[in-house]
């Protein structure tokens, strides 16, 4: 996640006869951070200001083209044109009401029809304001909006820390936390709904609490998807979860790390992110050079936080002079990791420990299906650590279906699988039962 960045710059439901705006009950982050409060549901999703985004509007012929060139072409002929938003939309963060930013996509049709709510988490794409992909370059806000060309009403969060348009953020994006990405996103919701409800200019479609909701996502995406619908019942209990699928996601962020550390390659630079954000979105005044060196040439304790700002805007990268865990982590932090040692390195074991979804105190309310794919080869999201997840959160009740793409690395695993998971997310919502669940099989060919 984070060197592809790099490289790329329980509550019960509702009752209807209770007029009272909703406040959780779930418990907040802890990790030693200030305490605070839930704010209650009654402003969560409201539209702050939207735009039309015309040159991202574009009818079923375009949509189809492009499908092909990304060789797709099993996606084709789609049954709609497109409608795109852009949105400013309120959510809450560690007690406080603030705006953040994201898509909306509407199927283009004449007279009044009823679609699904589809919510897509997008994946890592930066930590700051200008790698917002409601801010960003064409073909990546119509690559995200091209989703309600299948038949969805589509909400595509930027997520906190990530203000695409209007004022900044004033953040930096917390990677990889997973209490602020499944807020953002569920809001993300609760705005779609709010626009497409009289809040904004939307076609004639039925987008509204009533709809049945699936959740989609990849890498930091597929993480955000499973955080969703881990805090659904809790924080949004009025949207319906019918489905989730997690593409190539850090379920076990606390393996994940434990493998960074134990050997050079990408898991090592996406964990100095990692506690690089954590650190400051849990508000810890524990210096990051307990954790990560500080050494000539790089500084990386030092160095890292503002290059993360800047990864987007041509910011260099002190991890490319980085090759070796013994260079990127001091050694009793190591150690104590490796050692699975929590005590000795708090607070950052309890980071990672709270991102890991089987070790969660929010408890589970939804029953969703959860479509697991992961690839063969994925270098980043270590295939290994994700197989042996699976029967954890099996075991913890959810049901699973997984899927592994043979042949395939982090990206290509996750975009060739695309039409499977579309396949798959059209029979959760026609009723039809998983095939089988909690079955570990083997890598298959995701083409076919």
């Amino acid at each position: 996640m984070l060197p592809l960045l790099f490289a790329l710059a329980c509550n019960p439901p509702l009752d209807d006869t209770d007029d009272a705006p909703f406040v959780s009950t779930l418990p907040t982050a802890d990790c030693g951070n200030p305490s605070y409060d839930w704010l209650s549901s009654e402003h969560m999703g409201e539209i702050v200001d939207w735009e039309y985004i015309d040159d991202a509007s574009v009818p079923a012929a375009t949509i189809d083209f492009f499908l092909e060139l990304a060789g797709l072409e099993q996606l084709t002929p789609v049954p709609h044109g497109i409608e795109v938003y852009r949105i400013r939309y309120l959510t809450q963060d560690r007690g406080e009401t603030l705006e953040t930013t994201g898509i909306l996509s509407f199927p283009d049709v004449e007279d009044a029809a009823s679609f699904p709510t589809l919510l897509w988490v997008r994946p890592t794409m930066g930590f700051a304001d200008d790698c917002a992909p409601s801010g960003g370059p064409l073909e990546l806000i119509t690559g995200t909006a091209l989703l309600a060309s299948f038949g969805y009403v589509v909400t595509a969060p930027d997520l906190l820390g990530m203000n695409g348009w209007g004022a900044p953020s004033g953040f930096m994006h917390p990677y990889v936390v997973p209490e602020p990405t499944a807020v953002a996103s569920l809001d993300a919701v609760r705005a779609l709904w709010h626009f497409a409800e009289g809040d904004g200019d939307a076609p004639p479609v039925d987008a509204s609490p009533e709809s049945r909701t699936v959740f989609i996502g990849a890498s930091e995406g597929g993480f955000g998807t499973l955080w969703a619908d881990r805090y659904a019942a809790g924080y949004a209990p009025e949207i319906d979860v019918v489905a989730v699928v997690a593409s190539v996601p850090p379920s076990d962020v606390y393996g994940l790390a434990q493998a960074g550390a134990e050997t050079y390659g990408p898991p090592s630079e996406g964990l100095a992110g990692i506690l690089t954000t954590n650190r400051l979105w849990y508000g810890s005044s524990v210096p990051l050079s307990e954790v990560l060196t500080d050494d000539p040439p790089a500084m990386l304790a030092s160095t890292l936080e503002s290059a993360m700002a800047q990864a987007c805007s041509g910011g260099d990268n002190p991890l490319d002079d980085l090759d070796t865990v013994e260079s990127i982590f001091q050694p009793a932090f190591r150690a104590a990791l490796l050692a699975d040692d929590r005590e000795a390195i708090e607070p950052w074991s309890c980071y990672l420990a709270t991102a890991t979804l089987v070790e969660s105190v929010v408890p589970r309310g939804s029953d969703a299906p959860v479509l697991y794919q992961v690839a063969e080869n994925d270098e980043l999201v270590l295939t290994a650590v994700g197989r042996a997840d699976v029967p954890r959160l099996c075991e913890a009740g959810y049901q699973i279906e997984y899927l592994e793409c043979a042949g395939t690395d982090h990206v290509s695993g996750a975009t060739q699988s695309i039409p499977r998971q579309f396949a798959w997310l059209e029979d959760r919502l026609a009723g039809v039962p998983l095939a089988e669940t909690c079955v570990v099989g083997a890598p298959v060919d995701c083409t076919q």
